[in-house]
């Protein structure tokens, strides 16, 4: 059965029952715009225990992605010991199989008997969007190219940035500014993936050229504005460094007017940007990487930049 792009299957010789769901995107996916993907989710029923597991693949066919759930969701039941009920009985289902509901055996191959992943396409996601351009510093550290980090692209926000992976980001339901909010999810600080950081930022599209009204009215907003003692690094960009306050923290912002170069359309396009990154104070270089890797992308030491 296929509904809204995804495909539903009940699955044979694994436990009592089992089922393949596989979909277009993942339920719980968020404001980022997410790449073309493979989502897919397997259950299985021994007895009274039941086992999911769910698989995503950035790039991937909904195929690829139901094929690994299975092999892994075969993996993992062997692992739990859940390998009974090979043969279903079916007086332990209270009822029949849906309508219209295929039926088919769990795969039987392993993940090395799979083509490899699909390569990056050449435009149109987070990776052809972000510029690999060198790295500069309005302040203090740099992420390396190297460093494990994720390219964030969030829906409305007008360009893609590194920063920490496990993070949960929440846009604020306002048109202008564009605002988001990011905060380390608790079980990946608890398991030393990430410090604690809270990142916020925003931005308002000009047009052409941002006006003196435009500009004070976007730095009314900013929280704390004129409590924050800034530091000017050229014409178009302030930043901030303190202790936020708090034991143990650590806080950088940045303020920038920006913009880029439409040639095919023989426009520009301008913005302002604010963005604060508060985290502990022993990780106070990961908030300047991500200040400054928002700096790079939005043009660096420079005004404009052309696209």
């Amino acid at each position: 059965m296929v509904t809204g792009g995804g495909v539903f299957r009940e699955l044979t010789g694994l436990g009592h029952e089992a089922y393949l769901a596989a979909l277009p995107t993942s339920p719980t996916d968020t404001d980022e715009i997410s790449s073309p993907s493979g989502y897919a989710q397997v259950g299985v029923r021994v007895g009274n225990a039941v086992l999911y597991v769910s698989y995503r693949e950035e790039f991937a066919s909904l195929d690829r992605a139901g094929e690994v759930a299975q092999i892994l969701a075969r993996e993992a039941a062997r692992r739990a010991g859940l390998t009974g009920g090979g043969v279903e009985d079916r007086s332990t289902v209270s009822t029949g199989k849906e309508e219209g509901v295929k039926s088919t055996p769990i795969s039987d191959r392993s993940l090395a008997d799979l083509p490899p992943p699909a390569e990056t396409p050449a435009k149109d996601n987070r990776f052809a969007s972000y510029s690999r351009r060198p790295a500069q510093s309005v302040y203090g550290a740099t992420w390396a190219s190297d460093e494990r980090s994720y390219l964030w692209n969030l829906w409305r926000f007008p360009l893609v940035f590194r920063a920490p992976k496990h993070l949960d980001c929440e846009r604020k339901e306002v048109d202008d500014p564009i605002t988001y909010t990011c905060k380390s999810r608790r079980e990946n600080v608890k398991a030393g993936f990430l410090p604690d950081l809270r990142l916020e930022f925003r931005s308002h599209y000009c047009g052409s050229s941002c006006s003196d009204q435009e500009t004070a009215a976007f730095l009314r907003g900013i929280p704390d504005h004129a409590q924050t003692s800034w530091t000017k690094a050229d014409d178009s960009t302030y930043y901030a460094t303190d202790r936020s306050g708090e034991p143990d923290r650590y806080r950088m912002a940045m303020k920038r007017h920006w913009g880029w170069q439409d040639k095919s359309a023989h426009a520009q396009h301008a913005f302002l940007l604010w963005v604060r990154v508060d985290i502990a104070e022993e990780a106070d270089d990961m908030a300047q990487k991500i200040v400054n890797d928002m700096f790079t992308q939005t043009g660096g030491f420079r005004e404009v930049k052309s696209d």
